[in-house]
């Protein structure tokens, strides 16, 4: 198996940095979770959030808003600035979250907003700090709600045995980095081995 860190989905203008089977296990989980809010953490070119709303609106949940931030503004946004300006709930904005340092929520009000819209919330972290990421929205979540982290692994041991050299060049948060926060918050692993096999990890707040 070779190593692809990205991929134009669908053919669209807008890289999905993303393992190439990760479209068809985001929309098995999207079909579980059927949320009334997404909020995404690491736009770029966009090709993630296609994904997403493309799911979305087979899914029919053509109303769920997208709240995608991101600092950097990919040159290959051609489809996404395209769906926005025709009035698709998908919503960027090009600021931080949080603290420059990432010890805290800066927009907290922002943040709580999003979270605590009315059903089912599902955030995505797959910016350049995804442990701290993590870590700062989970406290936010309801019950219900689901969060997700790219380039995640296991444990370290795991990528390297597993994952490096194989299909993925790298890993940015494990899961023995956030299980304290998994365990104060009640969290459950969701499709753990389908969402591993493309570096994602996945959890759902219990009550």
């Amino acid at each position: 198996m070779s190593i692809i860190d990205s991929f134009l989905f669908k053919g669209y203008d807008a890289y999905a940095s993303q393992h190439p089977n990760t479209p068809g296990i985001l929309f098995d989980f999207l079909s579980i979770a059927k949320p009334s809010t997404v909020l995404e953490i690491g736009t770029y070119h966009g090709g993630l959030t296609l994904i997403i709303h493309d799911h979305l609106l087979e899914l029919q949940l053509n109303e769920t808003p997208i709240y995608t931030y991101d600092l950097r503004i990919g040159e290959h946004r051609i489809e996404l600035d395209k769906r926005i300006a025709e009035g698709f709930p998908i919503h960027f904005s090009n600021q931080n979250l949080f603290t420059p340092d990432y010890k805290s929520v800066e927009k907290v009000d922002e943040v709580s907003s999003i979270i605590k819209r009315e059903g089912t919330t599902v955030i995505f972290c797959d910016g350049g700090k995804k442990v701290q990421e993590v870590r700062l929205l989970v406290p936010f979540m309801k019950e219900g709600d689901y969060i997700l982290a790219h380039d995640y692994t296991k444990t370290e041991k795991y990528f390297e045995d597993n994952i490096k050299d194989i299909f993925w060049p790298s890993f940015e948060i494990t899961g023995e980095q956030i299980q304290d926060v998994v365990e104060q918050y009640n969290l459950t692993q969701v499709l753990e081995e389908e969402l591993q096999s493309v570096v994602w990890g996945c959890w759902r707040k219990g009550n």
